[in-house]
C-alpha cells in the first residue's frame, strides 16, 4: 500500500513540476524531498497548534502586510538557469523576476539588467573588468529593441546595431579599434538591403 501512495505522489509531482534543466541534476530529488517534508510538517503543525492566541494572530497580520510589499530581488547571472527560453533562479519552479548584477573577480561590475517573468527586459549593460563599458542596449520581454552599442576595450565604438521587434532594422555600423568606420549595412525587418565597405 505504501508503494502505491509513493507512486501516486511521484506521478503527481512529475505532472505539476516545471521541466528540469540538466544544469541542476539534483533538482528533482531535492524538490521531491522538500515537497514531502513541507506537506508532512504542515500536517504535524496543524495537530500541535489547535488554538491560536490573539498575540499570534497579531504577529501573523504584521508578517502578511510585510509580504504584501515585495522587494526587488538582486541576483547574479551565475545563479540563473535557462529552461524553455525563460530564466529561472536555480532550484526553483517559477520564472525569475528581479534585477541581475554580476561582478568580475576584481569586484568591478560585469553585468546589470532586469528580468521580468523569466525574460530580459529594459536596459542591459555589460562592462569589462577595468570598468569600461562593453555593451549597452534594451530588451522588450526577451527581444532586442532599438539601439545596441558594443565597445572595444579602449572605449571606442565597435558596432552599432538597431532592432525592431527583434529583427535587424535600419543602419548597422562596424568600426575598427581606432574608431574608423569599416562597414555599413542597411536592413529592413531582418532583410539585408545593402552593404557598403569603407
Amino acid at each position: 500500500m505504501k508503494n502505491f501512495f509513493l507512486a501516486i505522489y511521484i506521478s503527481f509531482f512529475l505532472f505539476t513540476t516545471a521541466s528540469v534543466s540538466w544544469a541542476e541534476p539534483s533538482f528533482f530529488i531535492q524538490t521531491l524531498t522538500n515537497n514531502f517534508i513541507d506537506w508532512f510538517f504542515g500536517k504535524v503543525d496543524g495537530y500541535i497548534t489547535n488554538e491560536t492566541s490573539e498575540e499570534g494572530m497579531e504577529q501573523e497580520k504584521e508578517a502578511s502586510t510585510e509580504k504584501d510589499q515585495p522587494e526587488t530581488e538582486r541576483i547574479s547571472e551565475k545563479n540563473l538557469v535557462m529552461r524553455n527560453d525563460l530564466y529561472y533562479k536555480k532550484f526553483t519552479n517559477l520564472p525569475f523576476s528581479g534585477l541581475v548584477e554580476s561582478y568580475h573577480e576584481n569586484g568591478q561590475l560585469k553585468t546589470t539588467g532586469q528580468i521580468i517573468n523569466g525574460k530580459r527586459n529594459a536596459l542591459w549593460e555589460k562592462y569589462y573588468s577595468n570598468g569600461r563599458q562593453k555593451s549597452i542596449g534594451h530588451y522588450r520581454m526577451g527581444i532586442k529593441e532599438g539601439s545596441w552599442k558594443y565597445y572595444f576595450l579602449n572605449s571606442n565604438l565597435k558596432e552599432e546595431e538597431f532592432y525592431k521587434n527583434g529583427e535587424k532594422h535600419g543602419l548597422w555600423k562596424t568600426f575598427d579599434p581606432q574608431g574608423s568606420l569599416l562597414k555599413t549595412e542597411s536592413y529592413k525587418l531582418g532583410e539585408l538591403l545593402i552593404t557598403t565597405f569603407n
